[in-house]
């Protein structure tokens, strides 16, 4: 997902639009000609952006988000729905197409100015600077958290209180009745006395005409009907049953299926290989060599397995080949222990004056935590199938950014990216690991070399050795409790400040603080993993402070109490899981004594 800034985001629209633009000319406006081609069907009509009526009354929500297991795309329908005053039942989803147009702007809105008081004048001139941005970026991503509290409240929400507007717009003009006299209900428009009534597929046409309101009203949590409700999810009969589609499961005539073996080290390349043994094995057909790495095209899966063992590869010596986790935390700790004290590091976090508290301090408690590189281990391996004739290509994966691995295809092969399909499934796991492309990119090379389509299916040692994985971190600690066993002082200094940036930062009542990061890299590709920094620093902050409280000679929970009076949101949490955490086990009391008996 990289290092998002709000300044490098507005900076990617203006460069990606050609122009700085400002002002009602930078307004989207109604963009239905631009999108039709792309999501409409016959006997469907697209009123905005996110959703089409067909003449049945039902109606399509199109997401931007794709779906590995979290629900998404459920709720982020149900969250149009609402606003729209829509008939749940009637209400379907499709994932919104990998395609330029459809690149989720209101994700980036969200992400800029979410929270903010925006001018309604400025609304549309802001949704107009998001759009050029995600297009420029290629943004369709899901990640980070942000499906729901982005594309939900600034996309679903507001396309859904759109289109009602817009339906009973046109419902007044035909009926020729004032909007105050009209109303809505279960994908239906009423007229308040009850003389007249029809559904929105009535007025679907007229009112995708109009150009949507950027700043509808949206309902009140009182006036929820789906919002906040207990639906099922729509994803989950077809998992349970088995007939639900991930990109493991794609078949596609002609297709060959190839797995391969990449450089063991990283920056090492393929130097020859001898193929000739496995030539020789039952199913095996081809054996393909990319930048740095060698794949065998087989009929399944297991023959091309088995081709690969046999394939002898000589790699290119790399100066990374001595690299090793003790070496990297070695390196980790020396840039620490040089940079300790330091007044050429700049502090993110410096309350008081943590040097002389620790020079008058008694005993310093002083400890070094480390944690290793984690890969993403997905329980679908990674894979991709990519059929390229010629200058198109089309391909069958799960991606949690479609339209990014559009046109990370299209520079591979150098080809357009208009001539580039990309059809997403459902993902068995992603966790920041399949916003990459490296899979797809391979095998659409594996394809063009062979000439027939090409199922790629990593095996489970090459998904643990080839992960963008999450950083290893080493992080420093030095703090003294008083006499009174009250913490006076806390440094940490780390390597390699991640996003978000805040995740080091300590929410506990001590006088005396200093955080600051010293930049250490390491030759390893790292990405994205759930939670990002604070699956490190959560365990190394919250082990501190328990160092800190046996020093003190107390109660971990009382001694973390103590030190968030003026947190009441952290406290409450702290005394919600002390009950949680009694009840519990109260419970096994209660089950060790029925056994018992």
């Amino acid at each position: 997902m990289g290092k998002w800034t709000r300044r490098g985001f507005i900076t990617a629209g203006v460069i990606g639009g050609g122009a700085l633009v400002v002002g009602v000319a930078l307004r989207p406006g109604n963009r239905n000609d631009k999108l039709r081609a792309y999501v409409e069907g016959p006997d469907e009509v697209l009123v905005n952006t996110w959703l089409k009526i067909d003449s049945a009354n039902r109606v399509t929500v199109i997401v931007p988000h794709s779906e590995m297991g979290q629900g998404a795309q459920t709720v982020l329908a149900q969250m149009l729905a609402d606003e729209l005053d829509a008939k749940w039942e009637d209400v379907t989803f499709i994932e919104a197409p990998a395609q330029d147009e459809y690149a989720n702007y209101a994700l980036g809105y969200g992400y800029l100015f979410g929270g903010m008081q925006v001018p309604e004048i400025l609304v549309g001139t802001l949704t107009g600077v998001t759009l050029q941005a995600s297009k420029a970026m290629h943004m369709q991503i899901t990640g980070g958290s942000m499906s729901i509290r982005t594309t939900g409240e600034y996309g679903m929400r507001v396309a859904g209180a759109a289109a009602r507007e817009m339906l009973l717009e046109a419902a007044s003009e035909a009926w020729q009745v004032p909007l105050e006299q009209l109303r809505t209900d279960q994908g239906q428009i009423f007229k308040s006395d009850g003389s007249i009534a029809a559904p929105y597929s009535d007025f679907a046409a007229a009112a995708g005409a109009k150009a949507p309101p950027y700043s509808p009203k949206l309902k009140e949590v009182s006036q929820y009907r789906l919002m906040g409700k207990n639906i099922p999810r729509r994803d989950l009969p077809a998992k349970v049953d088995g007939s639900a589609m991930f990109g493991i499961d794609v078949s596609v005539p002609g297709m060959k299926v190839a797995t391969l073996k990449a450089a063991p080290v990283f920056g090492a390349r393929v130097n020859s290989f001898d193929a000739s043994s496995a030539l020789t094995l039952v199913g095996v057909e081809r054996v393909v060599a990319l930048d740095d790495a060698v794949a065998v095209v087989a009929d399944s899966y297991w023959n091309a397995k088995k081709g690969l063992d046999a394939v002898d590869i000589r790699w290119t010596q790399h100066e990374n080949s001595g690299l090793n986790q003790s070496t990297i935390f070695e390196q980790f700790e020396s840039a620490i222990d040089a940079a300790l004290g330091s007044s050429e590091v700049e502090p993110e976090v410096n309350v008081g004056d943590v040097n002389a508290a620790l020079a008058q301090a008694s005993g310093v408690i002083d400890v070094t935590y480390r944690a290793p590189y984690l890969a993403h281990a997905c329980m679908e391996p990674m894979n991709a199938t990519a059929s390229v004739v010629g200058d198109t290509c089309e391909v069958w994966v799960g991606s949690q950014n479609p339209l990014g691995a559009k046109h990370a295809v299209a520079e591979a092969l150098g080809i357009p990216a208009e001539n580039i399909i990309i059809h997403n499934y459902l993902m068995g796991g992603g966790f920041g690991r399949r916003s990459f492309y490296d899979t797809i990119v391979q095998a659409v090379k594996i394809s063009q070399q062979v000439g027939s389509p090409v199922k790629l299916v990593w095996s489970r040692e090459e998904d643990m050795q080839h992960d963008f994985y999450r950083p290893a971190f080493s992080s420093r600690f030095q703090a003294h409790v008083d006499s009174k066993g009250q913490p006076v002082a806390w440094r940490n200094l780390f390597v390699n400040k991640g996003e978000p940036h805040e995740a080091p930062h300590i929410p506990y009542a001590i006088p005396n603080v200093w955080i600051g990061s010293v930049e250490k890299q390491m030759p390893i590709p790292t990405g994205p993993w759930r939670s990002v920094d604070h699956s490190q620093h959560a365990f190394f902050t919250e082990s501190m402070i328990d160092e800190l409280a046996h020093a003190a000679g107390q109660d971990p929970l009382q001694f973390r109490r103590d030190l968030l009076q003026d947190k009441p949101r952290h406290l409450a949490i702290i005394n919600r899981l002390e009950i949680l955490v009694n009840d519990n086990h109260h419970q096994i009391a209660m089950f060790d004594n029925y056994q018992n008996h």
